[in-house]
């Protein structure tokens, strides 16, 4: 259940595009990292409140662009924490270099990723 204070807070930040631009650099800060992050460390490498990136990793986690794994003990707290990781990766495009998301389980050709049919035939005269 979500206390009134709590949801008046989450619709002032969604109605002036706070909520998504905290959302975008939390899913950025997780996905240009080389190892799961916990919602702590989030913090620190973005200097955005605990609060903040918990709940805006609660919302990213919901609609499938981040994954929570197993718990661990937080070498500084002791503590248990669910480190996250981007569920998604970012590729670009090979010819125009557009950033796209790729699931991580899915490997990109070897030439890399074509961002559109239409990039392809706009470039087609680099590749003949």
């Amino acid at each position: 259940m979500i206390r009134d204070t709590s949801q008046s807070a989450i619709d002032g930040l969604n109605a002036t595009g706070r909520a998504s631009l905290l959302r975008n650099i939390i899913h950025k800060c997780v996905v240009m990292s080389s190892v799961p992050l916990t919602r702590k460390a989030i913090a620190d490498k973005t200097g955005l409140p605990i609060n903040t990136v918990a709940g805006r990793c609660n919302e990213l986690l919901k609609i499938g662009m981040l994954a929570e794994l197993p718990a661990i003990r937080d070498p500084e707290t002791g503590r248990h924490a669910h480190p996250v990781t981007a569920s998604v990766r970012v590729v670009h495009c090979k010819n125009c270099n557009a950033t796209l998301y790729a699931p991580r389980d899915i490997e990109p050709p070897v030439l890399g990723f074509i961002c559109s049919d239409q990039c392809e035939r706009e470039n087609a005269e680099h590749y003949a």
